[in-house]
């Protein structure tokens, strides 16, 4: 038998199997370390300090465990060394457990918390400007950072939504609309400190994301037994969504020319009562209807008035109202002149940024492109027709009031008076609208008779007359008004034309491949398996990996979301966990 094999069954009948030595353990365990008789020796089964313990019952280990909800540098500004943005760190060694910051508060358990100091935040807020805009109200829920650190070799981080016991508080579901922002990223001013200028069309552009949170487990003497690190590793993330907010002088155009364009309908059908070539189009048709009929009562020239007013409040009211495709990709708020792309759902519209394989890098390629496209034609399509929908029902329902006077000579100072009041131009198109005529007599006794010999004649033309004055002052109506409306559709559909080519070309520059952010989700060092194009965190580098004198699992940490803008001059992490470097000890 070999001199391992006799030592092994020795340990075997001494203490058990769990009775090995650091020494032991560290050579049968870590992967890549060669079992020779030199790594042995005799004296270790004697003196070995490990003694007769199992990983339920280990207390031998030194453990870490961290977690941080901000991180990085911002234009020269270290967010690591700003004391009100400290994390959690809870180490736990033969000396005890070490706590930074020493204020952070004892959960039990080995475990700690530093929630983050939202009235700290505020001094934070003004320091940085509009640059970045970190929450100060609650409605993000238990913003915490937390770190636990067990002597049995396992250790927790979290950070972001936690709860008192390192679990993610958010819910895995895509979130709505009304997710809280928990940081804005004002990209528009970081570019332009950058000196790489504003993005042509916009006038502001900014990053929100909602709430984010992510945790790290990681079970080390497990992980020494089994000879398998990632087995006994957890690193989980979550975030709330992602969106792209755009502020575009476009959307104002939008706004601008429906408005401009109600303007001159306005004027349009208010200067109807103006209009000679109206009054005169009623006068002359009336004069040419019942000068026929009505000669023997002597018909004089005919006066005439024409007024109309039209309603656009529905129109105000949809102008106001921010439109949306049916995916809720694309948001646009007309009154303010915003945009917002709900970025998270464009790029995976199942998950978002959920469930993304380790150091998923957002990118906007071709078929992101087209599916933003299509979201963007749909919600400008729809408001297109909404707006000029709004604009017809308006225009149909322009109220009309027309008053003609034809003196009658033969009644004396006697007149027939047509009218029709309130009257719709659709009803006028439709030659439908109600005409009620009067007429007035100065004779006496004589005009019963001479009114009745009237109304009898009236009788024969009154539905003529009615289509023969109503049908052509519609018409003339809508000749005036129609004009301006198809220079209006025309005017939409050029304006969300450029609208669309913008929205395409800021997701295309901003997360595009060779784009100015790069943005990474479930950022992790030493993923296993490493996956092709999938970029390591800037910070995976600096992390001790695992090592065999002493035994050390080495360090795991995951932020649920990094971003870094231009190569580096900006870097956040947001939501950062880390656990270990988890060292066995003698």
């Amino acid at each position: 038998m070999s001199r391992l094999g006799t030592r092994l069954r020795t340990l075997k009948t001494a203490g058990g199997i769990a009775g090995l030595t650091i020494t032991a353990i560290v050579a049968a365990t870590v992967p890549g370390v060669a079992l020779t008789n030199a790594s042995w020796s005799s004296t270790e089964w004697v003196h070995g300090s490990v003694g007769t313990e199992n990983c339920a019952t280990a207390t031998n280990f030194s453990t870490r465990g961290a977690g941080k909800l901000i991180g990085g540098t911002l234009l020269g500004a270290n967010l690591d060394s700003l004391a009100s943005l400290n994390g959690v760190t809870v180490t736990n060694g033969a000396s005890g457990i070490s706590v930074t910051p020493v204020t952070a508060t004892s959960l039990g358990s080995d475990a700690y918390a530093n929630p983050l100091d939202v009235s700290a935040l505020g001094a934070i807020n003004l320091s940085l400007g509009s640059l970045l805009q970190l929450p100060l109200g609650t409605d993000v829920g238990v913003v915490n950072q937390y770190g636990q650190a067990h002597r049995s070799g396992s250790s927790t981080g979290a950070s972001g939504v936690v709860n008192n016991s390192g679990g993610i508080a958010l819910t895995s579901t895509i979130p709505s609309a009304s997710v809280p922002t928990f940081a804005t990223l004002d990209l528009d001013s970081v570019l332009g400190d950058l000196g790489l200028g504003g993005v042509a069309g916009l006038a502001d552009l900014n990053l929100t994301l909602g709430a984010v949170a992510s945790s790290a487990q990681l079970d080390g003497c497990n992980a020494l037994w089994t000879k398998d690190i990632y087995s006994n590793l957890q690193r989980k993330y979550l975030i709330a969504g992602l969106t792209t907010n755009v502020t575009s002088p476009l959307v104002g155009n939008l706004v601008s020319t429906v408005n401009s364009t109600t303007t001159a309908l306005t004027n349009t059908v208010t200067g109807i009562a103006g209009n000679a070539g109206v009054i005169n189009g009623v006068t002359t048709t009336v004069t040419g209807l019942l000068g026929n009929v009505l000669s023997t009562v002597g018909v004089g020239a005919p006066t005439a008035t024409v007024s109309a007013a039209v309603n656009f409040g529905a129109l105000t009211t949809l102008l106001n109202t921010p439109i949306a495709d049916p995916g809720n990709i694309v948001r646009i708020d007309l009154a303010n002149g915003t945009i917002a792309i709900n970025t998270a759902a464009l790029f995976d519209s199942v998950n978002g940024l959920n469930n993304q394989k380790p150091n998923t890098q957002l990118l906007i390629n071709q078929q992101v492109l087209d599916n933003l496209k299509a979201a963007i034609t749909s919600a400008l399509a729809a408001y297109v027709t909404s707006v000029t929908s709004a604009i017809d029902a308006a225009l149909a329902a322009i109220t009309v009031n027309l008053n003609v006077t034809v003196p009658l000579s033969l009644l004396g100072s006697g007149a027939l008076t047509i009218s029709a009041t309130n009257v719709s131009l659709a009803s006028l198109l439709a030659g439908t609208a109600p005409l009620t005529t009067d007429l007035t007599c100065s004779l006496g006794l004589v005009c019963p008779v001479l009114e009745g010999t009237v109304n009898g004649l009236l009788t024969s033309v009154v539905s003529t007359l009615a289509s023969a004055i109503e049908v052509p002052l519609g018409t003339t109506i809508s000749g005036l008004v129609n004009p301006t409306v198809a220079n209006l559709v025309t005017t939409l559909n050029s304006t969300t034309g450029g609208i669309e080519s913008l929205l395409s070309s800021v997701l295309q520059n901003l997360f595009g491949p060779t784009a100015l952010l790069s943005l990474v989700v479930n950022a992790q060092n030493a993923p296993n398996p490493a996956l092709a194009g999938h970029p390591l965190p800037t910070w995976a580098g600096s992390l001790p990996g695992p090592s065999t004198t002493p035994y050390s699992t080495g360090q795991y940490d995951v932020s649920a979301i990094q971003l870094v803008v231009a190569g580096g001059a900006v870097t956040l992490d947001l939501a950062r966990s880390s656990i270990g470097t988890n060292v066995l000890t003698p």
